[in-house]
């Protein structure tokens, strides 16, 4: 099965949200924001999820052919669910797809220190 990472870029928005400062301090005003993630799932259906897999009534259809398995909970990001704004594709589409799981969270965490280091409010895991 193979594994992806992606990266959404969030709205400046995000930087209201204390938990999001806290996590990037010393953020500047005009860095633009992401969130990076990895999934099984394709990353347009992964976004989609962000958007649509949330509250108490989930109704979901991926488009990644995967298999569905359990869409009674909440397979949402705040912060994608909230401010995602798109994909940025150009960020992570050269490292798809992956072999493992493992793969995909290394590169998943080297992608956001990456964005961090470049000055970007980063929220990922």
């Amino acid at each position: 099965m193979p594994y992806y990472v992606y990266v959404v870029a969030l709205d400046p928005a995000v930087k209201k949200s204390a938990r999001f400062r806290d996590r990037n301090p010393g953020l500047a005003s005009d860095a633009p924001c992401y969130y990076v993630g990895q999934s099984a799932h394709e990353p347009d259906c992964r976004y989609r999820q962000h958007k649509e897999c949330h509250g108490p009534v989930i109704r979901f259809s991926c488009i990644c052919a995967k298999p569905l398995g359990d869409f009674s909970r909440n397979l949402s990001n705040r912060y994608v669910r909230e401010y995602g704004r798109f994909l940025k594709r150009e960020l992570y589409e050269h490292h798809n797809p992956m072999r493992t799981r493992a793969e995909a969270e290394r590169r998943e965490a080297g992608l956001a220190s990456e964005l961090r280091a470049q000055g970007c409010g980063v929220w990922w895991g």
